[in-house]
């Protein structure tokens, strides 16, 4: 690493190596110069009442004749900010700019790289590969998108720095990245750019997954870079049972210089797992080979089924008639009863959600006194002991599954449940009708919130009467002169949207009868 004058720098430095690839795909790196996040700002100094820009003091907090603190520093006696004696001169502030930058150079890259990596060489003995040449290939198996990230690089006073790398078996072009920072604000970048790649090359072709049955084409595109034509003899392997070859016969192609051929191979899943195969190109003397897995997900999907019965009175059983599926999963498959003395417990677990709603516009407010009204009332008409079931503190709620000790051992909502409690639910009614009685509007409607330049809503005053009404049929005491405001403001919207409807409807007539 050098500067601008060609001299080494030391300090820290982050490199990252990637595959180019990934610049295509996200349109660009999004990390900004180095140099601006150092050289693109500056103080701004506005002078004012005093003579310089550091903060005033009135002076040392100290006895009197003790030594007070004296002024240190580059500036001396220019300032007083520590109260030492003398006449304070004003101080100029001036900027100097900013250390040079650092210039980083980014060591010659080779044309080509040979891949690099853990693949070993296969001799494809197995049936159906091609025979074995003078010249070894490798089966190219490791593919990654990140080759190196290193966030702190010490860089000697040489600027040399050495980091191990391992390449993967990609052929693509990596591009290098280094940011440095030095001394003070000597900061810099640089990049560079490796090639690794052959001149006889496979790019294999397959989809992401298959599906049992399903029936795709795996390709080959074997790609010459010599200065001559070649015959090259193409193969495909599948290991496993997951794949099975329909026309899997090595293909030999004449592939021009500079040019690339593509073999195709028809393939089905058979069953279910991670299909390995390899495709691989023997030109005699070059070759090059890939192997890649492919997901074979199940022909079928998840299924869950739910019923519902009731045991009438007088009856001891019920009856649910099940559909098993024949090519199900016994491992997966599994069989949930759950009993519930009466459906009365899943209304009750409902009421403390609607009761601690945070929200209050119109139709909320409502919706929080208006069922726990009814639910207390078809409990009381059920014969239902409220004080016992509060007593037991389980949950009844025939849709939750699991053990039932420990979803009474966490089950909050029965502490506040206000249908356990008469005065709670008198205190929720009243709360609720007097928000309503606020929210009304001076014509007697409702609208979704009160406040300047509300207006009513035929819809929402239409769910606040009918709440009313229902309210009151299970024993709430809901003021009479409320419920007929809304009550006229209905009657009077419905009489002016018929003499309207009425109105058209003739107009309408008179058109047709002067077209006659």
């Amino acid at each position: 690493l050098r500067d601008a004058d060609g001299k080494p720098v030391s300090g820290t430095a982050v490199l990252t190596v990637y595959d180019k690839s990934l610049e295509a795909i996200t349109g660009g790196s999004n990390v900004g110069l180095i140099h601006e996040n150092f050289w693109n700002w500056k103080n701004n100094y506005y002078p004012g009442q005093i003579g310089n820009s550091l903060p005033f003091s009135p002076g040392n907090v100290g006895k009197s004749r003790d030594d007070q603190m004296q002024p240190l520093g580059r500036f001396d006696h220019t300032t007083h900010a520590f109260g030492a004696p003398g006449r304070p001169r004003s101080m100029s502030m001036r900027n100097d700019g900013m250390d040079d930058a650092v210039a980083l150079e980014a060591a010659p890259a080779p044309a080509t790289a040979k891949a690099a990596g853990r693949a070993e060489a296969d001799s494809f003995a197995e049936a159906g590969a091609a025979e074995p040449t003078a010249t070894p290939i490798t089966v190219r198996k490791d593919f990654a998108d990140l080759l190196k990230w290193s966030g702190a690089v010490q860089v000697d006073a040489e600027g040399h720095a050495e980091i191990p790398l391992e390449y993967p078996d990609n052929l693509t072009t990596w591009k290098a990245r280094v940011w440095m920072l030095g001394q003070g604000t000597q900061v810099g970048e640089g990049s560079a750019e490796i090639i690794a790649s052959k001149e006889l090359l496979v790019r294999l072709q397959a989809p992401r997954f298959l599906v049992e049955r399903d029936e795709s084409v795996l390709s080959a595109i074997v790609q010459n870079d010599h200065d001559s034509a070649k015959t090259v003899k193409v193969s495909l392997e599948l290991d496993g049972g997951n794949l099975q070859a329909i026309d899997g016969e090595p293909k030999t192609v004449e592939i021009a210089a500079k040019s690339e051929s593509r073999v195709d191979w028809r393939v089905k899943a058979i069953s279910e797992g991670e299909a390995k195969f390899r495709m691989r190109a023997d030109a005699g003397d070059d070759g090059d080979a890939v192997e890649r897995t492919l997901p074979v997900l199940v022909h079928g999907m998840l299924r869950q089924d739910a019923w519902s019965r009731t045991v009438d009175p007088g009856a001891d059983s019920a009856t649910i008639e099940l559909e098993v599926p024949e090519q199900r999963r016994p491992d997966q498959s599994k069989l949930t009863v759950r009993f519930s003395p009466t459906i009365a417990g899943a209304v009750v677990d409902a009421i403390p959600y609607l009761a601690d709603y945070p929200y209050g516009c119109t139709e909320q407010t409502l919706n929080r006194f208006v069922p726990a009204v009814i639910a207390r009332k078809m409990l009381k008409d059920l014969k239902i002991d409220l004080a016992e079931v509060k007593a037991k503190r389980n949950n009844l709620n025939p849709q939750e599954l699991g053990n039932a000790a420990d979803r009474a051992a966490q089950w909050k909502q029965w502490q506040n449940n206000p249908v356990f409690d008469e005065l709670e639910i008198d205190k929720m009614v009243g709360v609720g009708i007097e928000k309503l009685m606020s929210m009304q509007n001076s014509d007697g409607g409702w609208g979704w919130f009160s406040g300047y330049g509300e207006y009513s809503y035929p819809h929402t005053t239409a769910v606040v009467v009918h709440g009313l009404l229902v309210a009151r049929e299970n024993g709430a005491e809901i003021p009479a002169a409320m419920l007929d405001s809304g009550i006229s403001w209905l009657m009077a919207y419905e009489r002016k949207e018929v003499a309207a409807l009425q109105l058209h409807v003739e107009r309408q007539a008179l058109r047709e009868e002067k077209k006659k």
